[in-house]
């Protein structure tokens, strides 16, 4: 019984840890994203 909980805890920490290293990607996309548009309102400005 504990070995399957145990084992279900990994799998739920396995999927927690994907989903945080795609909201860190996803993120990191943002502030990309969020520069460039600063900059293509810098370049329309001038």
């Amino acid at each position: 019984e504990y070995a399957a909980i145990n084992s279900m805890l990994d799998q739920i920490n396995s999927c927690l840890d994907h989903l945080e290293e795609k909201n860190d990607h996803l993120h990191a996309r943002l502030k990309e994203l969020l520069e460039s548009n600063r900059q293509t309102r810098l370049e329309f400005q001038q």
